[in-house]
């Protein structure tokens, strides 16, 4: 008569008899490599065979050898002053780059899309979805206006780099003339 157990049962008497902790799903890809064998009972529960599991040949894993593995000795990073302390080290420093602002860059049919900094627009500015909030508009579909134009009409708008792409927003007079396009074309609610 064959004793059926679950995994966390087989998985106990594994780790008694390795003297190490053994995990339930090392049971069930003991079972997927035919090692042990398995039933299943229903949708969700697997039994597996007891004597397979206190017969089963398990070998240690190979421990790789310190020795094995480059050390920062024999592969040197740099040359290290011995005569000088690091915290009285002088470094020469490294010029950076200066921050370049881009304006004006990407053409389009009507003429130039601006590119800024948000940070660098006229106080009282707002991003794409802060307007749409306001005057309850579909952000996306305010976002095709943009792209596409409104029957004619391009809305204008000032683009900023937004995690590696870009972001529309609308600076105070860019906002002034959008809600008057939009109500030429009905578009706005109320």
């Amino acid at each position: 008569m064959d004793l059926w157990i679950t995994a966390s049962v087989a998985a106990k008497i594994l780790e008694k008899r390795l003297g190490r902790p053994v995990r339930i799903d090392y049971i069930t890809k003991l079972a997927q490599m035919n090692r042990i064998r398995k039933r299943d009972m229903g949708s969700r529960i697997v039994l597996y065979n007891r004597h397979d599991v206190e017969q089963v040949q398990i070998r240690e894993r190979k421990k790789s050898v310190p020795d094995d593995r480059p050390s920062q000795v024999e592969t040197p990073i740099a040359q290290i002053d011995e005569k000088v302390p690091a915290q009285e080290k002088t470094y020469q420093q490294i010029p950076l780059p200066e921050t370049l602002q881009i304006r004006n860059t990407e053409p389009n049919k009507e003429g130039v899309v601006n590119v800024a900094r948000f940070e660098d627009m006229p106080p009282g500015s707002m991003k794409r979805m802060q307007f749409a909030k306001t005057y309850k508009l579909h952000n996306p579909e305010l976002g095709s206006w943009l792209e596409f134009g409104l029957k004619g009409d391009r809305l204008p708008v000032t683009y900023y780099p937004y995690h590696g792409d870009k972001a529309a927003a609308f600076n105070p007079a860019q906002q002034v003339e959008v809600l008057e396009i939009l109500k030429r074309h009905g578009k706005l609610k109320s």
